[in-house]
């Protein structure tokens, strides 16, 4: 890890120290020539993100930015523990299963962690520098969106698209702000889960239960034309027997 900082690399990755899995993020600092390393214990990431992904990977965010600012301006030596942490924090992001981007005031994607190029089967590159796709289920103009984020209000809203393979996908995105220092809005943070399977469950579930009361009817219709069937039959043998 040391030699790849070294080298003024990007990255993270996952390693075990005294026993517990560790997850390490870092990054260089262009204006300094430093390179700065995060850390955590990987079981207190996970248990964060399950307990509330969104609203943590928010936190975990800006509590990332404001850790990175402090050690910028007030620490000339950077110690192995935040290299360590800041690395961690890159490793999450990049495994995380829920989507993570920044996008820039200029509307447009600056980053975007794997997850969301998996979901939406795009390369990570092709999205760089591309618009969001804001096709929503609620079907709220995309101008409309922008206007909330740029007063410096939260979206949230079930975001929907198609795969190259023609394939559909639908992510439960969250936007909100991000403030710099003087509380001037410098980016907007997105955060979402992909619920594509929960939405196919749902549907398989509805066609289901259709199928069932259609079922049930057809069971009813049945049973009162057997109740009437009995009433010929045995009137039918009676007159027989007569006869």
């Amino acid at each position: 890890f040391a030699r790849r900082m070294i080298l003024q690399e990007t990255g993270a990755a996952e390693y075990t120290f005294r026993g517990k899995k560790k997850v390490l993020g870092f990054a260089p600092i262009a204006s300094t020539g430093w390179s700065i390393g995060v850390t955590q214990d990987k079981d207190e990431v996970m248990a964060l993100a399950y307990a509330n992904r969104n609203l943590i990977l928010m936190v975990s965010g800006l509590f990332l930015l404001l850790t990175i600012l402090a050690v910028f301006f007030f620490s000339r030596s950077i110690s192995a523990p935040v290299q360590k942490t800041l690395t961690t924090l890159n490793q999450a992001i990049e495994q995380a299963t829920d989507v993570i981007m920044i996008i820039g005031l200029n509307r447009k994607i600056q980053f975007a962690n794997p997850a969301m190029a998996a979901i939406i089967d795009r390369p990570v590159q092709n999205l760089i520098g591309a618009p969001p796709s804001l096709d929503n289920t609620n079907l709220t103009n995309i101008d409309e969106i922008w206007a909330l984020l740029e007063q410096g209000k939260t979206w949230s809203g079930l975001i929907k698209g198609v795969k190259r393979n023609s394939r559909s996908y639908s992510i439960n995105m969250t936007i909100t702000p991000i403030r710099n220092e003087t509380g001037t809005i410098s980016s907007f943070l997105a955060i979402g889960r992909d619920i594509s399977r929960e939405i196919m469950m749902e549907k398989q579930l509805q066609q289901s239960q259709k199928m069932e009361a259609i079922g049930t009817l057809a069971g009813g219709i049945a049973h009162d034309f057997n109740n009437i069937l009995s009433a010929i039959f045995g009137f039918s043998e009676i007159l027989l027997r007569n006869m």
